[in-house]
């Protein structure tokens, strides 16, 4: 079982883990999780998209060794430690604009006269991100996750409706070059530091021109949208993929469905079913799956399930492992009903306090974060 990159805006103003966001890390590895999935790490200041998001660089390193030798120590055996790398690109503090959209625009606090962002932005955005790749090893992680998902720049600059005519847009190559500064950087550090890599694709986007679609204002879902990517991510030798679905500022229903909305059989089938397809297209691939959260008991039969289908090697919870860090421990030990399930929230509290840009968590069980939603809701 794996925790999923969920970040709760608690790192210290450089970006280095604070005490509050070691000891969050420390009782999920003591909550028996298998992976301990480390949340989004801004690659540069320009990519952070929350003031308090954690930020790799050579400056804070040993910050990151301390947090890493902290999940170690607090299980025996040890998990397995992924690092999340990302640039927040139109999501960012200070917004990195690879095109401007119809669609996307209204999801974030955009100036209308909002510039887009230039090659040589771009340039640089992709060697801070490729060297923050290449830090992972030395901060102790097991592994690096190059982010391709829920919008953020790399699958931005990868979708079909990518205008951008100079040589980050058009073209499929164009469109990956990008990601190839980072398959680089990974392929590169497993080579020279033994550091093993892969990424969280947001496989379907589901609008005109997302990931997965048949082409600029396609609709469909079409695996050859997709399937390049896959391509030179296993010709560069990655190790894993983990599914995700669409972009939370825009459709939060296909990346999170919740327990009681409408369609929810159909919406998990489609989270699982696109895992099996990715593990149809390379076997190799060690898949972590999604959309289990939402089955709260009934996701260790789901979960067996998939896995005996061959279509998925790793069950991920992301608002789980907020809402009760020990739910890995307690399902294994057959305690399914002691765990504080995820109750879904209908405005997704976990999700709301980040938006705001407050310490987010679950506002549920944690009385720390009802009294931060209850503040956010006051102003």
């Amino acid at each position: 079982m794996s925790t999923l990159p969920m970040e709760a805006n608690d790192s210290e103003p450089d970006g280095s883990p604070s005490e509050k966001t070691v000891e969050r890390y420390r009782r999920l590895s003591a909550g028996g999780w298998g992976v301990v999935y480390v949340e989004a790490l801004a690659s540069c200041e320009r990519g952070r998209c929350r003031p308090r998001q954690l930020m790799l660089s050579k400056s804070n390193l040993d910050s990151f060794k301390k947090l890493s030798d902290a999940i170690r120590a607090a299980s025996d055996p040890p998990p397995f430690i992924i690092y999340q790398i990302n640039h927040g690109g139109r999501y960012s503090l200070r917004p990195l604009i690879a095109y401007r959209s119809e669609i996307l625009d209204p999801t974030w606090d955009m100036p209308a006269d909002a510039a887009t962002a230039s090659a040589a932005d771009l340039d640089d955005a992709a060697e801070a991100t490729a060297e923050a790749v290449k830090l992972c090893a030395a901060a102790g992680a097991d592994a690096a996750d190059l982010k391709c998902c829920h919008g953020y720049l790399a699958a931005e600059l990868f979708r079909p409706s990518n205008s951008r005519t100079d040589k980050y847009g058009g073209s499929l190559e164009n469109r990956l070059r990008f990601m190839d500064a980072l398959i680089r950087a990974g392929a590169e550090s497993a080579r020279e530091d033994g550091l093993i890599f892969g990424s969280r694709i947001s496989i379907q986007e589901r609008f005109p021109g997302g990931i997965g679609s048949s082409g600029p204002d396609g609709t469909m879902f079409d695996f050859s949208g997709v399937a390049p990517l896959l391509q030179k991510l296993k010709a560069a030798g990655a190790a894993f993929v983990c599914e995700t679905m669409g972009v939370p500022y825009y459709n939060p229903a296909a990346t999170r469905p919740q327990a009681g909305q409408p369609g929810l059989e159909a919406a998990l089938a489609a989270h699982h079913g696109l895992a099996g397809w990715v593990k149809s297209f390379n076997p190799g691939f060690a898949v972590i799956g999604a959309g289990y959260t939402p089955l709260r008991g009934g996701c260790v039969v789901r979960a067996a399930k998939n896995i005996i289908a061959g279509d998925v090697d790793i069950i991920g919870f992301g608002r789980q492992s907020f809402a009760d860090p020990e739910t890995a421990a307690k399902l294994l030990s057959g305690d399914a009903a002691l765990v504080k399930w995820c109750a879904a929230c209908k405005k997704n509290n976990c999700s709301t306090l980040l938006r705001a840009k407050a310490p987010a968590g679950c506002a549920v069980h944690d009385p720390a974060f009802r009294a931060e939603l209850k503040k956010l809701k006051e102003k």
